[in-house]
């Protein structure tokens, strides 16, 4: 009785971590539309402090009371909602990225995602009510960076996350820069589209304020993030992913 063996095809994706373009692809648009469902339905989370309005009397102290309600509400919300986000689509990325210990690679994934969603978003949210709070337009470049900064920190806080379960911090690190990458393609095409569709929109809004720009957002951003993170992974050799002894 002979006893087939496996080929050195085989035997070589037995050996290395090389997420695919379509599975990677799909675990974005799946993750990112169910955290960005549960944003667009609890969206804002937390409601803006009852103040009396500003006028031209108004004290120092009610002046005061205004700028912290307006850091709060940007801050915790764009923190909160963005750590949804981050939270979904860690899970699913580590569910698809794992050839093993698929648990732990969610269980990791969706915490980084989590966490430095929040970081980011809360970062963010507080220079968004600087700008409003002094009436000062952000450029779009600043505005762009900011998106940029924020998901791309997400993106590959999560992809080097799973990736150091299964090779290591070190050799994480090249994954990880594809997700940074892959952030700031999703920041462009939130700047590029968001143009074409919705120019009256702020492009300074971390989480849109309007439903119909919710809606575009959790379809487009996605798919956005699973396109630019799928190539990067899948076109990288395989010897740079190889994967770490048991």
């Amino acid at each position: 009785m002979t006893s087939s063996k496996p080929s050195p095809e085989e035997l070589r994706q037995a050996s290395v971590w090389q997420p695919k373009l379509m599975p990677t692809l799909v675990a974005c648009v799946l993750g990112g539309l169910l955290g960005g469902v549960i944003v667009h339905w609890v969206h804002p989370l937390f409601a803006y402090k009852d103040l009396p309005p500003i006028d031209l009397g108004a004290s120092a102290e009610l002046v005061q009371q205004h700028r912290d309600a307006a850091f709060a509400y940007r801050s915790m919300n764009y923190g909160v909602e963005l750590a949804i986000v981050g939270l979904t689509l860690g899970l699913f990325f580590g569910a698809v990225a794992a050839p093993s210990k698929r648990l732990l690679s969610m269980l990791v994934g969706g915490c980084a995602g989590a966490l430095a969603a929040s970081g980011g978003g809360a970062m963010g949210g507080r220079l968004v009510a600087h700008a409003l709070f002094q009436n000062q337009q952000q450029t779009l470049t600043a505005s762009m960076g900011l998106q940029a900064i924020v998901w791309g920190l997400m993106i590959a806080s999560i992809v080097w996350s799973v990736a150091f379960v299964h090779v290591g911090a070190i050799r994480a690190l090249q994954p990880g820069i594809v997700g940074l990458l892959a952030g700031i393609a999703v920041a462009a095409t939130q700047f590029v589209v968001s143009s074409f569709l919705f120019p009256a929109a702020n492009p300074q809004f971390l989480v849109p304020e309007e439903a119909n720009e919710r809606v575009y957002w959790l379809l487009a951003l996605p798919l956005a993030a699973g396109l630019s993170l799928g190539l990067g992974l899948s076109r990288q050799t395989a010897g740079q992913y190889q994967l770490d002894a048991p």
